[in-house]
């Protein structure tokens, strides 16, 4: 029998804080060329098992008794033995994708090539032999032509793939990749199992940990092993998965049970009639006499410092309509939301919120007027509980009920006293949403609202776009989730990457 390249015996695991194990009877046993794949919802600890697979956990304090053959060698962890893993050299043979791809980079390097290069060059290895390897490293995930770019302004899909690029340049035995398709359009998903697929055909052993829903459901039909985490321990079923669509949790599984309601929109201000149903299917149309929530009079966007990334944007949405911006992986999307929230000024252009224009560089005046909920949600989270996040900047005797409202609402109530940074993905997420939603605001941005959330997440979030748009919120929301966009939204607009006979950022109506 092949010796595994690693075997993780895990009895306990169990955080210093905690009040006891978090993990239990868990085996994973990477081969040679093989690909496990761990899913299970929000906050049941895969991200934990992962950083243990990795050998970046136990911290000190912490409590672990497991059983370990990696390498050739057999470690064991006791609690109190004071035992850490030595993490240089367990590096040398594991690599970890987080779920925050950024964190991997080094920040002391300016372009895509020398944060992949940045390890090898950590080893001493030859400078032609570097240069192969990032080349090669790059290429196998599509980021050619972005190896002189700066990471910190790539696309979050883009940023994801530059980080696995190092790990591929690095060449581990063993890679554990948390949520890797998120954030990645269609043609980068397919960019990324082709080169799982060539990774395991090197002899690369891969465990993917996800949330059983889109790609990873989809990756499971070729695993080796399929796991699921629940109540702290491992539970393994069938090597082969059922198709994405009909896989428990999926968004195709729970379609039929939460079809897309157009919101009932009140009226506007001064008189104009409520919205009524449009002939397209759950569009809402407004009043020929009403003012349009947001638009767009020829907005062209570019991130700070850079060229412009898209151009001529002219859009309208009333109250209650709610808009899918789709596009690949760099079409700017991000940087639209961004231009229409204030963030950047528009490099041309006018974005007009309830007929007044968005003036960049005044966050106060803009945040009573539109909400943006970012693509990465500890970029906007800074207090100590979630419940002062929510109730940051509310004034008036309703501030400590509509913070319990929300709250309520984006399933956070048990949740209120914890420090956001300790809350799993998918409630830092739906906590960044809250702080934006209990505002109420005229116009509601979202980017990629979706990611890291599992099946009962998604269904919080559809719930309470739901409930912002039949208060008369327009919605603005980025998306590489198709059945979501499909479900969700009233229309889709598709930004259009630059290529031959196409400008920057084009806008194409799915309509």
């Amino acid at each position: 029998m092949t010796e595994p390249l690693l075997r993780y015996e895990l009895d306990s695991y169990a955080p210093a804080a905690a009040a006891g194990p978090v993990l239990s009877g868990c085996i994973v046993e990477v081969a040679p060329g093989s690909l496990t794949v761990v899913h299970g919802t929000s906050g049941s600890g895969k991200s934990l098992l992962g950083s243990l697979l990795a050998g970046l956990l136990p911290h000190g304090g912490d409590a672990l008794d497991a059983r370990v053959r990696l390498a050739g060698q057999r470690l064991a962890f006791h609690p109190g033995d004071g035992a850490l893993p030595d993490r240089a050299a367990w590096g040398r043979h594991v690599g970890l994708l987080p779920q925050d791809a950024r964190t991997l980079f080094s920040a002391a390097r300016a372009t895509v090539a020398e944060e992949i290069a940045f390890a090898l060059e950590q080893r001493g290895m030859e400078r032609a032999t570097m240069q192969r390897r990032v080349g090669e490293a790059a290429g196998g995930l599509g980021l050619d032509a972005l190896l002189a770019a700066d990471p910190f302004a790539l696309s979050g899909g883009q940023q994801r793939l530059a980080a696995l690029a190092a790990l591929v340049a690095v060449r581990t035995p063993v890679l554990v990749l948390d949520e890797p398709f998120a954030g990645l359009d269609s043609a980068a998903r397919r960019v990324l199992a082709a080169a799982l697929a060539r990774l395991r055909a090197r002899g690369t052993g891969v465990v993917l940990l996800g949330n059983g829903l889109e790609d990873d459901a989809g990756a499971a039909s070729g695993a080796d092993a399929v796991l699921r985490l629940g109540s702290g321990t491992l539970r393994r079923e069938a090597a082969t998965a059922p198709d994405a669509a009909r896989v428990e949790g999926s968004p195709s599984a729970r379609a039929d049970a939460r079809t897309h309601r157009a919101p009932e929109v009140p009226s506007t201000a001064g008189g104009a009639d409520p919205a009524s149903d449009s002939a397209s299917g759950g569009a809402r149309s407004r009043s020929a006499h009403s003012l349009p929530r947001l638009k767009l009079i020829g907005l062209a966007a570019a991130p700070d410092g850079g060229p412009v990334a898209v151009r001529g944007l002219d859009l309208e949405l009333g109250p209650g309509e709610r808009l899918a911006l789709t596009g690949a992986n760099g079409a700017g999307k991000t940087t639209v939301l961004a231009t229409i929230a204030g963030l950047l000024p528009p490099a041309a252009g006018t974005v007009l919120v309830d007929g007044a224009p968005i003036r960049p560089g005044r966050p106060a005046e803009t945040a009573r007027r539109l909400g943006l909920a970012l693509q990465h949600p500890a970029d906007q989270l800074f207090e100590r509980t979630v419940e002062r996040e929510v109730r940051f900047g509310l004034r008036g005797p309703r501030a400590g009920a509509e913070t319990a409202e929300i709250l309520e609402q984006l399933g956070l109530r048990d949740d209120a006293r914890t420090h956001p940074w300790e809350l799993p993905a998918a409630k830092r997420r739906l906590a960044a949403l809250a702080t934006v939603l209990v505002r109420k605001p005229g116009v509601l941005l979202l980017d990629e609202p979706t990611s890291d959330l599992d099946a009962d997440a998604r269904d919080r979030l559809e719930d309470a776009l739901a409930a912002a748009a039949g208060r008369g919120a327009a919605i603005v929301f980025t998306t590489h989730d198709a059945e979501f966009a499909a479900r969700t939204a009233d229309r889709q607009e598709a930004l259009r990457a630059p290529g031959p006979g196409t400008a920057p950022g084009d806008l194409r109506d799915y309509r």
